[in-house]
């Protein structure tokens, strides 16, 4: 099976009746990949990867793991949010099958779709930061009493300004901040979403709309910027 998987590869297209969607759920597979990717995991497609199939269906990416050195940790190699690669050749889109994967348009625009879709619900910068709240909230008891000097508060750090306040609420807002720009960097390397319109009118993103047949749409293009 996997076999019969690779050989896909050598002509991806996630359109092909028999190509690499017939093994992989592509979906599952570019999720992962993004969510490795938004939080800057080093060992992210080459260490912790595991995979699962159930029975009569594709190979699926997962379970998630291993997050410790993601999201301006400890390890320094994290600290940039505003570059694709983490350092000693952590280049996430040219590992393993996923490098092979990038190849096909389909699957670029695939993975270009997911991030907008989750960045509007899951990825909002307001659901992250809530969430974030939640475990501050939750650690705030135990943290006072962090044992090892490991598990302290930092006072320095590469990114941002190399200072930290040694509290923990200072680690969660330096988080915050590393993972909002973290988010704009993969924004501004994204083309925009095309706008709908309707009578002339921007359709939006609205769930549920309902457009009856016949109807006269219009795609307008996304404004890009370009630099000299």
């Amino acid at each position: 099976y996997f076999n019969a998987f690779r050989s896909t590869l050598n002509h991806p297209n996630i359109h092909a009746p028999e190509g690499y969607s017939k093994y992989i759920d592509p979906e599952s597979w570019v999720d992962h990949h993004l969510l490795n990717v938004f939080l800057a995991n080093l060992d992210a497609f080459s260490l912790s990867a595991y995979l699962f199939k159930d029975q009569n269906g594709r190979i699926e990416q997962g379970p998630l793991w291993d997050f410790d050195r993601t999201a301006e940790s400890d390890d320094h190699q994290d600290d940039n949010p505003n570059r694709w690669g983490m350092g000693n050749s952590r280049e996430f889109f040219g590992r393993s099958w996923f490098s092979l994967l990038f190849r096909d348009p389909g699957f670029w625009q695939l993975y270009i779709d997911r991030w907008q879709m989750w960045r509007d619900t899951v990825f909002s910068t307001e659901n992250v930061e809530r969430l974030l709240q939640q475990y501050e909230e939750t650690l705030a008891e135990g943290a006072s009493r962090a044992p090892f000097p490991e598990l302290r508060p930092r006072t320095q750090s590469p990114y941002f300004n190399h200072q930290l306040d040694g509290t923990f609420a200072g680690e969660f807002n330096n988080l915050k901040r590393w993972i909002r720009e973290r988010a704009r960097f993969i924004e501004n390397n994204f083309v925009s979403r095309a706008e709908v319109l309707l009578h002339g009118k921007v359709l939006g993103q609205t769930a549920g709309a309902i457009v009856h047949p016949a109807t006269k749409l219009t795609l307008r293009p996304a404004t890009q910027e370009f630099f000299d």
